[in-house]
């Protein structure tokens, strides 16, 4: 006899939780942002000590909250095919059942 092969019940659901994180992760970006741009007003731009800040802090930060918006887009991308995918195992699951049935 031939293995079954089923999706967990609450696949759909498990997938959705991919979109939660990403939520959160944008919020974290939002947040790393803000940080950012209040620690880049308080160093000034007009001395030697601002410029040496600028230099060595501002490429950094900037490529820490690109990361992390890359993370959070890629989230929301694995919940998006993971929710389609999962409807995909649902529909195979159903012809096969009306299959095995004569339908």
């Amino acid at each position: 006899m031939a293995e079954r092969y089923t999706s967990l019940p609450d696949l759909k659901r498990r997938f959705t939780q991919f979109h939660e994180i990403s939520s959160i992760t944008q919020r974290l970006r939002l947040r790393l942002d803000h940080i950012h741009e209040e620690n880049r007003t308080a160093a000034g731009t007009d001395d030697e000590v601002a410029k040496t800040y600028h230099k060595q802090v501002d490429g950094p930060a900037n490529n820490l909250s690109e990361f992390v918006s890359q993370i959070q887009q890629n989230f929301w991308l694995y919940g998006d095919k993971g929710v389609t995918t999962s409807t995909y195992f649902d529909v195979a699951e159903d012809n096969a059942t009306d299959t095995a049935h004569g339908a």
